[in-house]
């Protein structure tokens, strides 16, 4: 009689989610996103992320947890590289959209051919459907190793999650190295 009256309150549960009663009764939802964007601020150029972490329900419609962001931006020798820690928030408002919030410390990276000078900070937005696909802002900070200089980012645009996330990750990955191979050996 008890497990079938936790069974009904289990059952109940899952269906009082009303923005997406198929992740009801997960208690956990890794995150497993990769995200295409273009950099706002001067000067304008491509960006690249990946995010790795873990978000745990705390109710109907809400779940805490953290992200291992890495982002990868620019262009030859303006490229750069950022990791960033960040305690995320995912708030679900229907049909099976979420928001996602997610801010912490830039704890390594290089810019403009320099290290970083102390740590920086990373803000990240998004606007998702199931955890799948959404849109995205972000807002990155940080002080660079000698100059002093400080840089501030802004960037939008597109992130996929779940098994498009990871896919996309693989697929854009072997992709950039069959073709800095391709170009490798067309220089030499």
């Amino acid at each position: 009689m008890n497990a079938a009256l936790i069974l009904a309150s289990a059952l109940s549960v899952g269906s009082a989610s009303p923005a997406d009663s198929a992740w009801a009764l997960r208690r956990h939802l890794p995150i497993t996103e990769f995200g295409v964007s273009v950099v706002l601020t001067e000067p304008p150029s491509p960006s690249v992320q990946v995010a790795l972490g873990d978000l745990v329900r705390i109710d109907d419609r809400t779940f805490l947890g953290g992200e291992v962001a890495v982002d990868v931006h620019g262009y030859h020798e303006k490229l750069g590289l950022l990791v960033s820690v960040r305690p995320r928030v995912r708030r679900e408002v229907g049909n099976g959209w979420a928001v996602d919030v997610s801010a912490g410390p830039i704890i390594a990276g290089n810019e403009l051919g320099g290290s970083l000078d102390g740590l920086g900070f990373s803000a990240a937005a998004a606007f998702e459907h199931r955890g799948s696909v959404g849109l995205s802002a972000e807002v990155m900070t940080r002080r660079l190793d000698p100059s002093g200089q400080t840089l501030t980012t802004t960037q939008v645009g597109l992130r996929l999650g779940r098994g498009s996330g990871v896919l996309a990750g693989i697929g854009c990955t072997v992709a950039y190295m069959v073709l800095a191979g391709l170009a490798g050996d067309l220089t030499r």
